[in-house]
């Protein structure tokens, strides 16, 4: 009699399993294209001209302290305000961003990123301060629904480690369950997926399987020396990379943001931004060269002078003519006209 039923039980399995394979097979055959519907599938359409689309997975990396956080905060609210991205297109489209370490200071980021632009990313960008992690099935059906609910078209991990904890870097089944998920979520959703990931310190390369830059369609990294940021980009699936550019980490406001370098200009030292901070914290729009001069003691007067000069000369300060000379910070965007 046990046998009987255990025959029967199986069979019922089998039986199962042919009908769930008849219904997958039905997708399948509605899948199929011929060359002509397959030519006539649009392009994914560009986020930032050149660089981001939706309907793909991008990875940002860079070592500890290289600026990728800020490279990618940048990226989110020039989307998130349809504002060009040095010099590149942008859509405006909604972005979700998560932040699953350093919240507080993340905050201060964005706040300084909308004060210094005259900007605000309110109604199109969303922070979500709470880790999702890919090693727990009901965190990613969670991700899925609020991301059907909320239909972004830009979605930042931030950073990748702090989502797959539990899971191991190096192992090629891990991180290929990990890619599988991200592009099921990909597929069901057409968003842009992007992850902050690190470095080894002794690689180039993201960190961890290659299972990664397998599957992206576009790979980003950032290289920090001094106050001086490299943005280059090493993968683009379909298109040709663009060519790497040098930005600045200007400090100001309550945080920093990454600004643009002319060809051959060098990024701002230290001290010619204590001096610009000294003038944009000013509640007037001038402010005499003495006051400032006050205000930055104990720099020694010739360092003042010259690196005052020097700020003019780059076009970051104005001054007045007269007796007594004012200062002025010049807006970035007055810098560039």
């Amino acid at each position: 009699m046990t046998d009987k039923y255990d025959q029967a039980a199986e069979d019922a399995m089998k039986q199962d399993a042919v009908d769930k394979a008849a219904v997958r097979l039905e997708e399948l055959e509605r899948a199929l294209l011929d060359s002509e519907q397959l030519a006539n599938i649009p392009p994914p359409e560009p986020l930032i001209d050149g660089y981001l689309f939706r309907d793909s997975l991008a990875w940002i990396g860079g070592k500890p302290g290289h600026c990728k956080s800020f490279a990618a905060a940048e990226m989110a609210c020039r989307i998130a305000t349809g504002t060009p991205w040095y010099g590149h297109a942008t859509k405006q489209a909604k972005v979700l961003y998560l932040i699953a370490e350093g919240v507080p200071g993340f905050g201060q980021r964005i706040a300084t990123w909308e004060a210094y632009n005259g900007l605000s990313t309110k109604g199109w960008a969303t922070f979500l301060p709470v880790p999702v992690q890919f090693l727990k099935d009901v965190d990613v059906l969670a991700l899925a629904m609020l991301l059907d609910k909320r239909r972004p078209d830009l979605v930042f991990f931030d950073t990748q480690a702090r989502v797959t904890v539990g899971m191991k870097e190096n192992d090629s089944t891990d991180m290929g369950i990990f890619v599988d998920k991200l592009s099921e979520l990909r597929r069901m959703y057409g968003a842009c997926l992007l992850l902050v990931h690190h470095e080894p310190r002794n690689s180039e390369n993201l960190r961890g399987s290659i299972a990664m830059e397998g599957a992206a369609d576009s790979v980003f990294r950032t290289f920090k020396e001094g106050n001086q940021v490299s943005f280059e980009t090493t993968k683009q699936k379909d298109i040709e990379e663009p060519d790497p550019f040098d930005l600045q980490l200007f400090k100001t406001h309550t945080s920093a943001v990454l600004t643009l370098l002319k060809p051959g200009e060098e990024a701002l030292t230290q001290t010619e931004m204590t001096i610009i901070k000294v003038v944009q914290d000013n509640p007037s729009e001038w402010v005499s060269k003495t006051e400032t001069k006050i205000t930055c003691a104990p720099m020694p007067e010739p360092t003042f002078y010259r690196n005052i000069n020097g700020l003019i000369r780059k076009g970051y300060l104005d001054q007045t003519d007269g007796r007594v000379k004012m200062l002025r910070y010049v807006p970035e965007e007055e810098r560039s006209v």
